[in-house]
């Protein structure tokens, strides 16, 4: 069962940068959500390998202080760094062991997917947003291989299920499933997995009843894309989730 909504800090893809700082010092009492993406520093943004290094030791840190209150998710540009065979961007090749040792060493601190419960429904947290289609090209990750494939995907989809893979180091699937990327992202796939997907994608066919996603990945330099559906909070700052389920930019 989903964890209740009481009040949700989101912290949308750092990539070396440090204004998580002011979300875990806002936090008192209520549950940071980090959505993945926590070096490989942007070029444009002088923020050198090494500071991108410092910020993710800090992050490990965090959680590793109060686990509990601490949700750090795995984003593409993580991953690149766990598995050889992932799709890489940006990657950064001179400090790449020092990123596969600190996601190796502290892999229990990270997980794929989170969710909570709202007033009204639920919400579910990803890197880049979980699209329907996806999810039934790849039916054992949410432990559905057993259902019909006609069967409503929502009622049966076990969106925990990706974190038990994670937790039972089942690698090879976990990697094959998530390395989907689509035209959008230079890829050949037909859909993006959940931390590959485009928000345009996600605005084609994201709607999962009873569900409403949060998740970055897309870059959003105008400020947060929010439809029925889905939120793609990739904007450089922390969001406020409330337990009525309304998102609003960390003050």
């Amino acid at each position: 069962m989903p964890s209740t909504v009481e009040g949700i800090i989101i912290v949308p893809d750092a990539h070396g940068r440090s204004f998580w700082r002011k979300a875990a010092n806002s936090a008192h009492g209520r549950h940071l959500v980090f959505l993945g993406d926590y070096g490989d520093p942007f070029p444009d943004e002088d923020i050198s390998p090494e500071k991108a290094l410092i910020e993710l030791e800090a992050i490990i840190s965090l959680k590793h202080s109060c686990p509990d209150d601490i949700t750090l998710l795995l984003g593409n540009h993580d991953l690149q760094y766990i598995w050889p065979d992932f799709p890489k961007t940006r990657f950064d090749y001179e400090h790449a062991h020092l990123y596969e040792s600190l996601f190796k060493d502290n892999r229990d601190c990270f997980q794929l997917t989170a969710s909570f419960q709202s007033e009204t429904l639920t919400i579910l947290f990803s890197h880049a947003g979980i699209l329907p289609k996806w999810m039934d090209a790849n039916r054992t990750l949410f432990g559905l291989e057993d259902e019909h494939i006609d069967s409503p995907i929502h009622v049966t989809a076990d969106f925990d299920r990706p974190n038990t893979l994670w937790k039972a180091r089942k690698d090879i699937l976990l990697c094959r499933a998530l390395s989907s990327f689509s035209t959008l992202r230079g890829g050949q796939d037909t859909y993006g997995s959940m931390v590959w997907a485009d928000a345009k994608e996600m605005l084609e066919a994201s709607r999962i009843p009873g569900i409403f996603q949060v998740f970055g990945h897309t870059q959003r330099h105008e400020g947060p894309l929010v439809t029925e559906n889905f939120a793609c909070v990739d904007c450089r700052t922390n969001f406020l989730l409330n337990k009525q389920g309304t998102l609003t930019e960390l003050p």
